[in-house]
């Protein structure tokens, strides 16, 4: 007790040799959390409130929203519910991301091994008509890091192509590596990343004039960051966006490319060059789903 108040030590132990190699003694590492451990408690709590509490009154709105378009014979009204009920969605697909994040917990440990082409197609076959997705995959080593959390990210960085697309959607998702690196970049011909969020997540922080639009680009952030890794985000000419999602490379085998493709196609992944820079044809498999 310090202050009157219970304290939360974190302690680690390690030893101390002489010369000679030979154990002498222990040194004993002593860290005060308990204002971190304070947080992950208030942020159980708002874990809480974003799973059921708002959970449950978004389905109320929705609910009622959904009474009166179907109700209602005056045009106006029910333009009025539709509006209720898509805004209803939205907020209910961003408190997930947000549970998301709450929910999420820090790297701990010796990092895992996360082999990435499976992942990664599984990711692209999610996004459905008018989206294309075309997926490039060479044989890369695997990643450091939560195989969960790989996917939420690219999950994020895709949706955010197509959500905010001006049109039909075309993204391209290539898989590459350099010397310490898995550099997995996602691009769009779409109309761009706001301006505001492109300062606030290099920045790595947001003030109230210079946010995101929503957590999509966070998410992808934190889980570089979390791990050694970072994101970038540029340009893609003619027209677009490219985000590259760097991560580090573990020391494992390459993975696994003889994989068949999603929708039931067969054959691995092109290792050609990747289409993510133009917007003509490209070697990488291609998903129309």
């Amino acid at each position: 007790m310090i202050d009157d108040r219970r304290r939360v030590f974190d302690t680690s132990v390690e030893p101390v040799s002489d010369h000679r190699g030979q154990t002498t003694g222990y040194a004993v590492v002593v860290h005060d959390v308990t204002e971190r451990h304070a947080y992950e408690k208030r942020l159980e709590v708002a874990n809480r409130v974003l799973r059921h509490n708002l959970s449950n009154e978004l389905n109320v709105v929705l609910g009622h929203a959904n009474h009166v378009a179907d109700a209602a014979t005056d045009p106006g009204l029910v333009a009025a519910a539709e509006e209720i009920r898509a805004a209803a969605v939205g907020l209910e697909e961003t408190s997930e991301k947000a549970r998301e994040l709450v929910g999420s917990q820090p790297h701990h440990g010796n990092p895992e091994a996360i082999a990435v082409a499976e992942p990664t197609r599984r990711v692209a076959a999610q996004f459905g008509a008018p989206a294309e997705v075309r997926v490039s995959v060479v044989d890369t080593r695997a990643i450091v890091g939560s195989r969960q959390a790989y996917i939420t990210a690219v999950e994020n960085l895709v949706e955010n192509a197509v959500e905010h697309h001006d049109g039909d959607a075309t993204v391209w998702i290539d898989v590459g590596e350099t010397d310490d690196e898995v550099i997995v970049t996602v691009a769009d011909d779409g109309p761009g990343v706001p301006e505001t969020d492109r300062v606030a997540v290099e920045r790595g922080s947001e003030t109230p004039l210079e946010h995101t639009s929503g957590l999509g680009l966070w998410i992808a952030h934190w889980t570089a960051t979390a791990v050694g890794g970072e994101l970038r985000l540029g340009d893609r000419e003619p027209r677009g966006t490219r985000v590259e999602l760097r991560l580090p490379a573990a020391d494992a085998s390459p993975d696994d490319t003889d994989a068949s493709a999603i929708g039931g196609d067969s054959g691995a992944d092109t290792a050609g060059d990747s289409d993510a820079d133009t917007a003509g044809d490209s070697d990488a498999d291609t998903l129309r789903l």
